[in-house]
């Protein structure tokens, strides 16, 4: 048997509890703080160091050690780097800084010291780089539609996994799975609110996947145990038995290591925001496997013993009355023929 649902599986309750003190907790912190936007969603001052294509693919680590070090110097911080070529002969490196920061100084004196290194130190000779600063406003951080939307997409996934999987399984399991798919949503959502989190447009996205995973994982185990529910012996066995014993382990462990190792990869070779991207999609992996192979089967535990209490009381009961009432009314009748 798992060991790990052995010791869980009869905890529905608890974890339930636990879920709902996570999700008023995030509530509350986001009343008190708003949301943790990545600083690409949030007005910024900017400092753009334009460089030439040759140089910029050759001596690009130079060239951003130079600004490091003069932010360092100035103690500025710089929330943001952005990087790439643009059109023609010119590269750039986009510093974002907090809105409120001034800049005129580093601009300046990061443009003398590009020029006295390119006319003094060997091997800068054929680099052009210009500075300049600006500033992004931003009417919005993330348009509340996109907010909605996401809300939406998770709606209907929990929807849609509820009546798939009632009418494919068993009505107490779709039970589960419409729930399930809607936990693998909030709850990844409710963890990178309160973790605060850097917040992007991409970070709807994992959150929206999370509840498809979820009720995936959770359909995974369902298929197992409808398998043993039609085994010979699966009258001989618990139903605690019977759904631990249809865990989907290496399933749900294979699923695990490929979406675990896309996303990992994803955050060591991409940009930052693709970066804040892989962070809150191992959030949401984490979660749905929580949700689809510890959470699942203690709710299916829960609601088979009720189904199969109500099943086994319906067929007894009704046989029973049945056969009581047309005792009675046979005996009333003869009664009434004898007086």
């Amino acid at each position: 048997m798992n060991k790990l649902l052995t010791k869980t599986v009869r905890k529905g309750l608890l974890m339930t509890v636990v879920m709902a003190i996570v999700l008023a907790a995030s509530i509350v912190v986001t009343a008190l703080f708003g949301v943790n936007y990545a600083p690409t969603a949030q007005n910024s001052k900017t400092l753009t160091v334009t460089v030439n294509t040759f140089f910029y693919e050759t001596k690009l680590e130079e060239v951003e050690s130079v600004c490091e070090n003069k932010f360092n110097e100035l103690k500025l911080n710089a929330e943001y780097e952005q990087k790439g070529k643009m059109s023609g002969d010119d590269c750039e490196i986009i510093y974002y800084f907090a809105e409120d920061t001034d800049l005129s100084k580093a601009k300046e004196e990061l443009s003398k010291a590009f020029a006295d290194k390119i006319s003094s130190e060997e091997g800068w000779g054929n680099a052009f780089i210009t500075v300049a600063s600006g500033s992004e406003t931003l009417a919005t951080n993330i348009p509340v539609s996109y907010f909605v939307r996401a809300a939406i997409a998770v709606a209907v996934i929990s929807v849609l996994a509820l009546v798939y999987v009632a009418v494919r399984y068993k009505s107490y399991m779709g039970l589960v799975a419409g729930p399930c798919a809607l936990l693998g949503g909030v709850m990844t959502a409710a963890i990178v609110l309160l973790t605060r989190i850097p917040f992007t447009v991409s970070s709807l996205q994992p959150i929206v996947l999370a509840s498809i995973v979820s009720a995936v994982i959770a359909m995974l185990s369902f298929n197992n145990l409808r398998a043993n529910m039609r085994a010979e012996n699966a009258k001989d066995k618990t139903a605690e038995e019977l759904v631990i014993q249809s865990s989907a382990c290496k399933e749900t462990l294979c699923l695990a290591v490929l979406l675990g190792g896309a996303i990992l990869l994803t955050g060591v070779i991409a940009t930052t925001a693709a970066s804040w991207f892989a962070v809150v999609a191992i959030v949401a992996l984490a979660v749905s496997l929580f949700i689809g192979y510890v959470f699942a089967p203690a709710m299916t535990l829960a609601l088979k013993e009720k189904a199969d209490k109500k099943a086994a009381e319906k067929k007894s009961g009704y046989v029973g009355a049945k056969k009581t009432s047309m005792q009675k009314a046979r005996e009333e009748k003869a009664e009434q023929t004898q007086e």
